[in-house]
């Protein structure tokens, strides 16, 4: 008998074929299902920093152009476009302007050098990362995330991410993209 253990010992030092296909088949399955997750979070990230970048682009033009002057109620998307003050990259149709996100830019000066920018079709998705990378830019005093709430980007930073977390959140109980709007107060 106890060759016999030592002979059966001595045939399982090894997977079957049947095991390494069902292996194959059970790696193939999560990779698929994974892998498409971690590309999609990457080029959300890279997407909402290039859109951010932009936008520091298009403040850094603004700032340039209305460098011995206050900004006033009359700028809008006719003056970012004409004035060529709005990034390049942005797609431009007419005096419409549009995000990296596909949705519609509008950009409002208000008196004494205030100013409004509104984005739409911000998923949920980007929604925490771009409000937080854009308060990095120091340029916008609020921001308001549509049916969220608003935020005033002065508050402590240790509190920022749980705050855009519950406006990025509450926004999206109804619907699949958000307009987000970010305020310079006048002054």
């Amino acid at each position: 008998m106890n060759n016999e253990k030592k002979l059966i010992l001595q045939k399982q030092k090894g997977f079957t074929l049947f095991e390494i296909l069902i292996g194959a088949v059970i790696f193939t399955i999560l990779a698929a299902i994974i892998v498409p997750q971690l590309t999609a979070v990457k080029d959300r990230n890279v997407l909402v920093t290039q859109e951010v970048s932009l936008m520091a682009t298009t403040i850094s033009n603004l700032q340039d152009r209305y460098s011995d002057e206050r900004i006033g109620g009359l700028l809008d998307n006719a003056e970012m476009v004409n004035g060529k003050i709005i990034a390049d990259s942005y797609r431009v149709d007419g005096v419409r302007i549009y995000n990296l996100f596909g949705g519609e830019i509008t950009i409002d000066g208000v008196s004494a050098n205030g100013l409004d920018w509104v984005t739409e079709g911000i998923t949920e998705a980007a929604c925490v990362k771009l409000v937080d990378d854009v308060n990095k830019l120091g340029y916008f005093d609020e921001v308001d995330v549509d049916g969220g709430g608003s935020l005033d980007y002065g508050v402590k930073a240790e509190a920022n991410n749980v705050n855009y977390t519950r406006i990025c959140a509450g926004a999206f109980e109804e619907t699949d993209a958000v307009t987000i709007t970010f305020q310079r107060f006048e002054g």
